[in-house]
């Protein structure tokens, strides 16, 4: 018979947790069987910054080593974070085990799901055999998100972030094409535009202003439907509007 105590159950839910990391990871192995467009890593969505070097930072704190840095490779150095999480609990390393719990909440609200949602929302609008399960990975993201809360949308912002910057960096003109302009634009979109990732910047199609408007539209609505990561959706709103 189980013992309940605080660490049991924190153990528990550490592994509860696990497996919807690792169920994810499958998740997005599954949705990149053929894909042959805008890759699902974090320097192709941004453009403007490479975060490998902070990738790795991360990861040598925990004897790991990241590959490409694909959602799905980032999904499971998750899941193996909430196992060492777990397995700490069980073996009476307290500290440990809310070191892992921390690193997964800024690992998760740093590197993955700023850019990881408005990926899966370009997937799930314009793959239309991706697209439920594109919108069933980017739910339940979204539901983790909540659990961890690393980017709620504070009263006081004062401080949060440098003058002439959001959550994503600095306030100054993207390229089309960044995320930093509040869209990820998928080559299916450029193509249905008569346009391509090379030529749009000298000659933006009006489809794409549209574009823009409707993920403005789509923020808005995850910033009122989902407050732990409330804060980027504002801040997304607000680059595709502007």
């Amino acid at each position: 018979m189980r013992i309940a105590t605080p660490a049991a159950d924190a153990a528990l839910a550490a592994r509860e947790e696990l497996r919807s990391w690792s169920d994810l990871a499958d998740q997005a192995d599954r949705l990149l069987v053929g894909w042959d467009d805008l890759r699902p890593v974090e320097v192709a969505v941004v453009e403007v910054y490479n975060p490998a070097f902070d990738l790795q930072r991360r990861a040598d704190k925990w004897s790991h080593k990241f590959n490409a840095g694909e959602l799905p490779e980032l999904l499971r150095f998750l899941a193996g974070l909430a196992l060492i999480e777990a397995e700490s609990w069980e073996s009476d390393n307290p500290e440990i085990a809310t070191q892992a719990i921390a690193e997964r909440r800024f690992f998760f609200g740093d590197r993955v799901v700023h850019w990881a949602i408005p990926w899966l929302e370009s997937v799930r609008i314009w793959d239309r055999s991706r697209s439920e399960l594109a919108g069933d990975i980017q739910r339940r993201l979204l539901e983790l998100g909540e659990l961890h809360r690393p980017n709620p949308e504070l009263v006081d912002t004062e401080g949060m972030t440098a003058p002439g910057e959001d959550l994503f960096g600095p306030l100054k003109t993207p390229p089309p094409t960044s995320l930093l302009a509040g869209v990820v634009v998928l080559d299916k979109a450029l193509a249905a535009w008569g346009s391509s990732r090379s030529s749009i910047h000298a000659d933006v199609p009006e489809e794409y202003h549209s574009w823009r408007k409707t993920c403005a539209e789509r923020w808005e609505t995850l910033r009122a439907s989902h407050e732990g990561t409330g804060a980027l959706w504002r801040d997304l709103s607000a680059r595709a509007r502007a």
